[in-house]
């Protein structure tokens, strides 16, 4: 919201009156220290209105009305106490003329003392039950209290005495609009536009309101319009910027967040809506800088400190990420999301006692929503080789939790060993297709159609497409659905479509690495190699440490049997990051290529010994077997590397590796 009310001032109806009407007093110059009195130079009418207050021989009444000017007078010079002073002062002298009551509320307004100015507003209605200007400003107070019955209750009496009042109105939209009550909201901001059309913050609030209804082209109208009146909002451009935000657009959202900051550099509202920006596009550096420019402007904004120590993790820096969520903690350490969100980065940096002491603090403040906590307890015993630990967790869960879809979820994850799971993770994907059925049936989300559709059997790819389009059509832009449909793609050979979603996701999150590997693996199927160098180059140039991009330009260069050298080095160097399954099986294909068979049996040994089930390895493990002499075995393992995935052979058939000829050609310069 640009705004949540209007104070209307009473001062300034009564200098009208003492400029057309002053009092009658002796002095000759009686008439210009009334003139100056109720001027608009505070410090001439502090002095004047002080000159006839101590010599202008007054009645109770024009002493009254002195000391209310002078009080409007030491409240624009900004001296609070004595503006109070003079107010009360006022009331001594005149205790049924609700002026003074008025002034006196608005004093206190204007210094947040909003039980005070609540007090006085109801006074000033007693003396003058017609005055709406006190019902809405009295309004406008319960309304920055939170009070929004009582506010909305103001209002309509201020509407019922002044129903030709815009602002009443647009106020009241504000009050229903913080109920969620959008659609009153909506029809009070346009009321009030048909009595004042030109009025730019109700054209924002209302489009406010039309985004949370889920209308975001009339919001985009709204905003636009709100600018077009007042060209020098920041509050407009930000608003407008969240509206892009919500349709997709993070380039005219960034836009709009950039000129509100140039009309307003201390905007840290728009910083962070600029970070979020930069952040949904993969520029973690630039959001860091946006979120840190926000904290500077405001170092007790812990959404700030959350924002960068998020920006901080996805560049990898873990330590840094962990500091500035550690700031935000102290700020407010009953705020949960905080303590999980620092348990995940602890468990990034496998620092597992501090992540399971956030996330058990987590389980204290929210006890009655443990489903993400205990998720992150669930991660950390499967990393310490606690899977059963890790399932009993998430049985519990749902035991407890029959109707909550992320603990069906979670088990899922688990039975599928899709969570971190060591080699002793024996898949259930039956038990887990069934988990994430009943998640799907309590509540539907993109997430858990694209996690069923990876526990359906190989041959079901029409049951998988159909998950994916569920997914999709729920969150068109689901990076996690997209690339699964992806890799589906790919496992089909339909690698144009599936270069096609690898690049939407892209398009909106240029530096997702799983996009950029996925992408240059596909490149890597159509032959489009350059592409695919520069592919990964570009992975390797976010992260120097990306181990998926340095196995997938050892597997490029060993698929198409050139630089085997450079390609060895790629994934000795992927291994010391991170020695997975498949990037020793990467390894074996090298060294399969280079003729060093007893140094390949043994990578491919690692890899199913990290994970049994790999077609793969066990493909290439059979023909290093026979060209070891050992037929048998060797067509052995080839059996049941086709009976896990009947298109095992296809990657060796391309590269002219078979049981007839598992030598293949020689490498190539």
């Amino acid at each position: 919201m640009i705004s949540i009310g209007m104070i209307r001032i009473g001062t300034g109806v009564l200098i009208a009156l003492f400029l057309s009407a002053a009092p009658q007093i002796a002095r000759a110059d009686a008439a210009l220290d009334w003139r100056q009195c109720t001027g608009d130079y505070p410090d001439e009418a502090v002095t004047a209105c002080t000159d006839l207050i101590e010599h202008g021989r007054l009645s109770a009444g024009d002493l009254a009305s002195a000391y209310i000017a002078r009080g409007a007078a030491h409240d624009d010079r900004h001296e609070y106490d004595l503006a109070l002073a003079d107010y009360t002062k006022a009331i001594e002298l005149t205790p049924k003329d609700p002026t003074a009551y008025f002034d006196r509320a608005v004093l206190h307004y204007g210094h947040k003392d909003y039980d005070l100015a609540i007090a006085d507003y109801t006074r000033a209605t007693e003396l003058d039950p017609a005055d709406a200007d006190a019902y809405s400003n009295r309004g406008v107070a319960h309304n920055q209290k939170g009070e929004y019955d009582l506010a909305i209750a103001d209002y309509t009496k201020a509407i019922e005495l002044a129903p030709k009042d815009g602002v009443a109105y647009a106020d009241r939209g504000a009050a229903y609009y913080h109920q969620r009550a959008y659609d009153l909201a909506v029809a009070d901001y346009t009321t009030a536009l048909t009595l004042d059309p030109g009025n730019a913050t109700t054209y924002a609030n209302r489009g406010e309101a039309y985004l949370d209804m889920g209308k975001p082209d009339a919001a985009l109208v709204d905003l636009t319009k709100a600018i077009a009146l007042a060209p020098t909002s920041a509050e407009a451009y930000r608003g407008r910027g969240i509206v892009y935000a919500k349709m997709g657009n993070d380039n005219l959202a960034i836009a709009d967040c950039t000129q509100a900051i140039a009309l307003k550099a201390d905007y840290t509202d728009a910083y962070i809506s600029r970070a979020h920006g930069y952040f949904r596009q993969g520029k973690y550096d630039l959001a860091g800088a946006d979120f840190k420019a926000a904290a500077a402007l405001d170092p007790k904004n812990a959404q700030a400190y959350v924002g960068e120590g998020s920006a901080l993790a996805a560049q990898k820096d873990n330590d840094g990420a962990i500091l500035a969520l550690s700031k935000a903690i102290d700020l407010q350490p009953q705020a949960a999301e905080f303590h999980l969100d620092r348990a995940r980065i602890y468990f990034l940096k496998k620092d597992y006692p501090n992540a399971r002491a956030d996330a058990e603090a987590e389980l204290k403040i929210t006890p009655d929503k443990p489903a993400a906590a205990t998720l992150v307890l669930m991660n950390i015993d499967v990393a310490e080789g606690k899977t059963a630990d890790a399932i009993a967790l998430a049985r519990d869960l749902v035991t407890r939790y029959p109707d909550d879809a992320s603990a069906h979820v979670d088990l899922g994850l688990l039975l599928d060993c899709l969570n971190g799971g060591t080699a002793s993770c024996t898949k259930d994907r039956p038990a887990a297709f069934a988990e994430f059925s009943q998640a799907i049936a309590l509540q539907p989300t993109a997430f858990a159609y694209a996690m069923r559709s990876q526990t359906r059997p190989l041959t079901d790819n029409a049951g998988r497409h159909a998950d994916l389009d569920a997914a999709l059509s729920l969150d068109p832009n689901n990076a996690f659905a997209l690339l699964t449909r992806s890799a589906l793609y790919l496992y089909e050979k339909d690698y144009a479509k599936g270069l096609a979603d690898a690049d939407a996701v892209l398009a909106k999150a240029p530096a997702d690495p799983q996009a950029l590997n996925l992408r240059a693996i596909l490149l890597g199927q159509m032959k489009r190699y350059d592409e695919q160098m520069a592919t990964l180059d570009a992975e390797l140039k976010l992260d120097p440490n990306n181990a998926a991009a340095l196995n997938s330009l050892c597997w490029s260069r060993a698929v198409r049997n050139v630089e085997l050298d450079k390609a060895l080095d790629n994934c000795n160097a992927a291994i010391g990051l991170s020695p997975t399954a498949g990037i020793f099986d990467s390894r074996a294909l090298v060294n399969l290529r280079l003729g060093k068979l007893d140094d390949a049996l043994a990578d491919y040994n690692t890899a199913l010994a990290k994970k049994p089930g790999l077609a793969g390895s066990l493909y290439g493990r059979g023909l290093i077997k026979i060209l070891k002499g050992q037929a048998e075995d060797g067509k052995a393992d080839i059996a049941k590397a086709l009976s896990i995935n009947p298109h095992a052979d296809d990657v060796f058939k391309a590269m002219g590796l078979t049981p007839d000829q598992p030598a293949g050609a020689a490498a190539k310069p």
